[in-house]
């Protein structure tokens, strides 16, 4: 980049950012992404690429390791989600069941963890407090 030795500082580099910013912008716009990633990772520089979704989707590390699970969900129907970022072989993970529908579990949380009746829960989705599972919510 035409600059001297000093550069490899650390707090030289810290101490005059305004200087460089520039010069390293100027450079890093002829790069790849992934080439600043792997220069700066040989100079001991910590940083790393930020992925675009659909990269994230198609890195074939993550295919490779199963990192996505298909979930199947009654009304959003079957998609790729992020699985687990670490492996136990006694103890794989697993999804067992979709996201709940909208006020699926109101009852059980309003009866259960809230302490309230089965006569007071029905109240509260009478006058719309609640959302019940069995209603339709389009």
């Amino acid at each position: 980049m035409g600059v001297g030795d000093e550069w490899d500082s650390m707090d030289y580099r810290t101490h005059h950012l305004k200087d460089i910013s520039p010069m390293l912008d100027a450079w890093m716009e002829k790069q790849e992404k992934d080439e600043i990633h792997h220069k700066a990772a040989r100079k001991g520089i910590p940083i790393g690429p930020i992925a675009t979704a659909k990269e994230v989707m198609e890195n074939p590390q993550y295919e490779a390791r199963g990192y996505f699970v298909r979930v199947d969900h009654p009304e959003a129907g079957s998609h790729r989600y992020a699985g687990w970022p670490y492996k136990m072989s006694a103890t794989p993970p697993a999804v067992s069941r979709p996201a709940p529908l909208l006020g699926q579990h109101s009852e059980e949380v309003c009866c259960g963890a809230l302490g309230y009746t089965r006569e007071e829960y029905r109240h509260l989705a009478r006058t719309g407090a609640v959302l019940s599972g069995g209603e339709d919510r389009r």
